[in-house]
């Protein structure tokens, strides 16, 4: 048979003597070193957890800011893109090369496209202004009816 490897009766001694005699026991401290290592990796997350809650609320936060961002942005495009529909009009090209009848209906068109973005923007600078300095408004609201004399406020 070959050295290497251990007979069959010293193979059978072997596993007689296992089962017979006293198994080797685990060192007393192993017990006390894994739950302290367990004990380490739970405060290792716990910490990580607690790190991490700013960082998420940092972000919501920068979210927000960025909405905010985003609701000015389209609103600032909105007005620019009223305010183009609003400007007055001139005639485009010369008006030599056009025909008199084309003259008119253009002229129409413009002076009406004109007239109503006039009023439209006479409107809406009142609005804001009654919006930006509400004081005032009220000042010569009261200053109007303080001028006006008994009889007419009677005939109002």
């Amino acid at each position: 048979m070959n050295d290497d490897y251990i007979s069959d009766e010293e193979l059978l001694d072997l596993i007689n003597e296992i089962e017979e005699g006293a198994m080797l026991k685990a060192p007393v401290y192993l017990k006390e070193q894994i739950l302290q290592q367990i004990q380490k990796e739970e405060d290792l997350r716990h910490r990580e957890n607690s790190a991490r809650q700013p960082i998420t609320e940092h972000k919501k936060n920068i979210r927000k800011q960025l909405l905010v961002y985003k609701i000015e942005v389209i609103g600032t495009m909105a007005a620019a893109i009223i305010i183009l529909f609003l400007l007055p009009v001139s005639i485009p090209g010369d008006a030599s090369t056009m025909s008199t009848e084309n003259k008119e209906q253009s002229s129409g068109i413009f002076e009406y496209w004109d007239m109503a973005s006039s009023q439209l923007l006479e409107q809406m600078d009142t609005i804001s202004n009654q919006l930006l300095h509400p004081l005032d408004t009220l000042r010569e609201h009261f200053s109007e009816e303080s001028s006006q004399t008994p009889v007419q406020k009677q005939n109002e």
